[in-house]
């Protein structure tokens, strides 16, 4: 399981979901909008910037 959050764009502001779910699913999801990576962190999370909204996957 990860911690799946999407970061909804805003000009200043990013407010935060947070929902539960299976590391396949995500890359399933991701795979299938096809976004561009946009940054690694150190703690081995995934951002991903994809129709104005930042993605980020963090591996639990």
């Amino acid at each position: 399981m990860t911690c799946c959050f999407n970061l909804f764009y805003s000009e200043f502001h990013y407010p935060l979901s947070l929902v539960s779910c299976p590391l396949s699913i995500v890359h399933y999801q991701l795979s299938i909008i096809n976004c561009p990576l946009f940054s690694i962190t150190r703690s081995c999370s995934i951002i991903i910037l994809c129709h104005k909204q930042l993605y980020l996957v963090k591996r639990n």
